[in-house]
């Protein structure tokens, strides 16, 4: 039990009895941009706390899957600062060309679940690419006339 987080050490003990692949539907509360299919599952694989000088964190492990197909592990935290009274939501993001997914684990439930934020954004990384090249793009062009402007001169 660490001094930052005594709320939680009793929590993480009734949790600890609840089974280790519980699945999400019935622990936890859902946001997202696009809607989960029947396919699409999250699961909880661990919930453990870890304590350093300086913070404690509550450390939760979700897998991800579609269609019987594992897509990985994202691995949210929630940290306690000392000196801080309001804790910090570390978000994991398992990214992807297709669907960006973002986990936060919001805190522990009364009754021993975990509540835990996923969002699912299609297409993120899409807009990173496009930014990209729209930012390349002029400098290319300004090396292509540079050539072609050094041809004309010789």
């Amino acid at each position: 039990v660490h001094p930052l987080m005594p709320p939680l050490a009793g929590n993480l003990k009734a949790l600890a009895d609840t089974p280790a692949t519980a699945e999400l539907t019935n622990l936890f509360c859902w946001t997202m941009t696009r809607d989960f299919t029947a396919s699409d599952t999250v699961t909880l694989k661990d919930i453990h706390e870890k304590s350093a000088k300086n913070m404690a964190r509550l450390i939760a492990e979700l897998e991800v899957t579609k269609g019987g197909k594992i897509l990985g592990t994202v691995i949210p935290e929630r940290r306690l600062y000392r000196g801080f009274e309001q804790p910090f939501a570390e978000v994991a993001v398992l990214p992807g060309l297709g669907d960006e997914i973002f986990a936060v684990l919001l805190g522990l439930t009364e009754d021993g679940g975990a509540s835990v934020k996923v969002n699912v954004n299609p297409l993120v990384n899409w807009i990173w690419i496009g930014g990209t090249i729209l930012s390349l793009a002029p400098l290319l062009v300004l090396r292509w006339r540079r050539r072609e402007s050094n041809r004309d001169k010789e």
